[in-house]
């Protein structure tokens, strides 16, 4: 079933128009994008777009073009954290549970303030609080649609 992208499924500000129907598949019935972040590289530290979108239920994270892998689709867990951190011009967001590392997520530092945003709205809702009309962590790249 394919979701329905209307204003009450997104943030204030959408992703770009690249994304919006790959998210708009991948939603489920009742499911809201929360915040999300277009990373700029792919595992290898080359330049490659790929998304991490973070919902009311899980992290979604689309793997840069060319890759054929599918979507990781990663539910959310309240021993779950969001770990950001960069290191010579490079950030990465490091998904991790009590045990173990369960994802990684690179981009340049010129993304740093959305994968900030985002990492923080993961915070707010595992921790049950209202985060408000989250802004989109992409917000600073792309413009709102109305």
């Amino acid at each position: 079933m394919i979701a329905d992208l209307s204003p009450t499924s997104l943030p204030a500000s959408t992703p770009p128009s690249s994304w919006r129907d790959r998210i708009s598949e991948l939603l489920e019935p009742g499911e809201t994008l929360v915040a999300w972040l277009e990373t700029d590289l792919d595992d290898r530290l080359d330049f490659a777009d790929g998304l991490l979108a973070l919902t009311s239920r899980r992290l979604i994270g689309i793997a840069p073009a060319p890759a054929s892998r599918p979507p990781q689709s990663l539910p959310l867990a309240r021993d779950m954290s969001l770990v950001h951190q960069d290191h010579a011009g490079v950030g990465r967001l490091t998904l991790v549970d009590a045990s173990r590392r369960l994802a990684t997520w690179r981009y340049t530092l010129s993304r740093a303030a959305q994968a900030v945003a985002l990492a923080d709205a993961f915070e707010s809702l595992l921790a049950g609080r209202d985060a408000g009309p989250v802004r989109a962590a992409g917000a600073a790249a792309a413009a709102p649609v109305a």
